[in-house]
């Protein structure tokens, strides 16, 4: 641990986690998924927006959403996508807020990659990131919501040898 940070007595986390989730890949070359997802966590270990010292908190619930699509197509080119909506909750019975703070409510990812015949694989990817809480570090407590922002990624790889 982080001697300037850390804490040796923090008590492990504990999760009760449950996800259901399907796909539909009768639009060839198309996969469609969807999955909802929930956590119940105990002892979550967080920075503490005060302290900045890591703590455990009582009890949090992550619950969610995912919508995926991806098509592998012909030429060795691939396309992907997805959005994701998280709810998450401090359910503490000490808690001054509800919110937890740097988790967005929603992303959105595209990725599209081409691959060739000497190996070379070549990639975009963006994300957007809107809807995060952050808390006051000083003053009054109070909570804020970030402004959105964006992810865009370039990539090109090529096996060595």
């Amino acid at each position: 641990y982080d001697t300037l940070s850390g804490d040796p007595e923090l008590a492990p986390e504990r999760a009760m986690t449950y996800e259901l989730g399907a796909e539909y890949a009768g639009l060839a070359p198309a996969v469609l998924g969807v999955t909802l997802f929930r956590s119940d966590v105990e002892n979550f270990i967080d920075r503490d927006p005060v302290t900045e010292e890591f703590a455990n908190n009582q009890r949090f619930r992550f619950q969610g959403l995912e919508l995926a699509a991806r098509a592998a197509l012909a030429g060795g080119r691939e396309l992907a996508a997805s959005w994701s909506y998280l709810h998450a909750r401090d359910r503490s019975d000490t808690s001054l807020r509800d919110e937890l703070q740097y988790r967005p409510r929603h992303k959105v990812a595209a990725q599209a990659s081409q691959r060739f015949d000497d190996g070379t694989l070549a990639s975009a990817s963006f994300q957007f990131v809107g809807g995060e809480f952050y808390f006051s570090r000083f003053g009054p407590p109070r909570t804020r919501m970030l402004s959105p922002y964006a992810l865009l990624n370039l990539r090109v790889a090529r096996p060595l040898g």
